[in-house]
C-alpha cells in the first residue's frame, strides 16, 4: 500500500473536514460543521491513485460509474489529499499536472 500524503489531525477542504483515525482498510473523517463522520476506504485510495497514475481525467463530484472519485464532497477532497503530489482542477475534471 502506498504512503498517504495525510495524518491523523491533518484538515481537508480549508478545515471543513479532519482526518479522524488511518488504518490499513478505513479513514474516517469528521466533517467539522455537523460533526458526522465520513470513511474512506485505502482501496479507494489506491484505485484512483493507479487512474491518476495511468494518466486518466477523473470527473469533478461524480461517482466512479460517472467517471469520478465520489458525489460526497468529503470524500472525494479526502482521496486527493491522501494521494498527495500535483493534482489541479481542470474544468469538470481532476487531473495531475504536469
Amino acid at each position: 500500500m502506498s504512503a498517504l500524503a495525510i495524518s491523523v489531525g491533518s484538515t481537508i477542504q480549508d478545515g471543513a473536514a479532519r482526518i479522524v483515525s488511518i488504518d490499513d482498510k478505513r479513514i474516517p473523517v469528521a466533517r467539522t460543521a455537523t460533526g458526522s463522520t465520513v470513511t474512506v476506504s485505502r482501496r479507494l485510495i489506491e484505485k484512483t491513485r493507479a487512474r491518476f497514475d495511468a494518466g486518466e481525467l477523473i470527473a469533478v463530484h461524480a461517482n466512479g460509474s460517472q467517471g469520478g472519485i465520489s458525489y460526497t464532497s468529503t470524500v472525494e477532497h479526502t482521496v486527493l489529499a491522501a494521494i498527495g503530489g500535483n493534482i489541479i482542477k481542470d474544468g469538470r475534471h481532476w487531473r495531475r499536472k504536469g
